[in-house]
């Protein structure tokens, strides 16, 4: 969710997007999550991912 920011869907899309692209070229600097989200998001995002079927299918120590 995001809340008092003031950015538009196609905008989230076009992050979301550069992101991906980043992760596909094995450019992205895992670094930068933490500067890009913020900590209730991450917070979330790790409870996703956690719990995941994928993650449990798969398990990993670190899976980012």
């Amino acid at each position: 969710m995001l809340s008092t920011a003031h950015l538009t869907p196609s905008e989230v899309a076009r992050w979301v997007a550069h992101q991906r692209v980043q992760f596909e070229a094995s450019t992205f600097d895992n670094r930068t999550q933490t500067t890009t989200i913020s900590e209730k998001s991450w917070m979330m995002i790790m409870f996703k991912i956690e719990t995941s079927r994928t993650l449990r299918e798969n398990p990993s120590k670190n899976w980012r």
